[in-house]
């Protein structure tokens, strides 16, 4: 089995007398598509929320790389290679996919946004997944599928070692999952998707969707995907 990238150990997350989590563990290695699936309560969101630094976990622990880490806000979990996609986009339809990959990290030169350079960063990104739009081009004109590719391309920029994916929908199309197997093949990710029990079965039958988890050497059926039982709601 490859490298451990990432352990959440016995994680339980309180809200006042609301048991959200209770003693949840997954492991997930380099190169790994990881399906976590369960119903609405079950404590997907809150497990992905502990993981980015949204809420901090009432117990339990979060070993990255094989070191113990207090992931304090989103902030700190970007800068510590953790990234997510989440189920609403959060995108800037009137600026270019540049501006939006590129959000808040904008390349400049004397003192100015270096747009050459932020196009070409752009591109360069899209040739290492074979995934392309127009940088210059506006990401209202695009359909909700594109934008969910645009949102992986975004966090694929920041180098990230594990990628999350928080309730993917239908717009997790034949590209988004080449997007995400070339992730995994070239560049040795890992990936955590959280999903609803229906969507995933939907994604069973379906072409259009991520057709495996596991590892590039060993995909596994979706039907082995692990499922978060709403016990952990109780």
């Amino acid at each position: 089995m490859s490298e451990v990238v990432l352990q959440m150990n016995h994680v339980t997350k309180n809200f006042g007398g609301v048991h959200a989590l209770t003693d949840v563990s997954l492991t997930l290695h380099k190169g790994e598509v990881l399906c976590l699936v369960g119903e609405n309560g079950a404590g997907k969101s809150t497990l992905m929320n502990v993981l980015t630094g949204v809420v901090q976990p009432t117990s339990g622990e979060i070993i990255l790389h094989g070191e113990p880490v207090v992931i304090k806000n989103p902030s700190d979990a970007f800068k510590r290679g953790i990234s997510i996609v989440h189920q609403e986009l959060v995108q800037m339809g009137k600026l270019t996919v540049a501006e939006n990959i590129f959000a808040g990290r904008l390349p400049t030169k004397n003192g100015l946004v270096d747009y050459d350079q932020l196009y070409k960063d752009t591109e360069e990104l899209m040739d290492r997944i074979n995934i392309h739009f127009d940088p210059k081009a506006k990401v209202r004109q695009f359909s909700i599928a594109q934008c969910q590719l645009i949102e992986i391309l975004k966090a694929l920029s920041y180098d990230s070692s594990v990628i999350v994916f928080d309730e993917p929908t239908a717009a997790l199309t034949i590209d988004a999952r080449h997007c995400m197997v070339s992730s995994v093949t070239f560049r040795k990710m890992a990936f955590l998707l959280s999903s609803f029990p229906t969507v995933w079965q939907t994604s069973m039958r379906s072409e259009r969707t991520l057709p495996f988890c596991g590892t590039e050497e060993t995909p596994v059926p979706v039907s082995s995907a692990s499922f978060l039982s709403s016990r952990s709601s109780r």
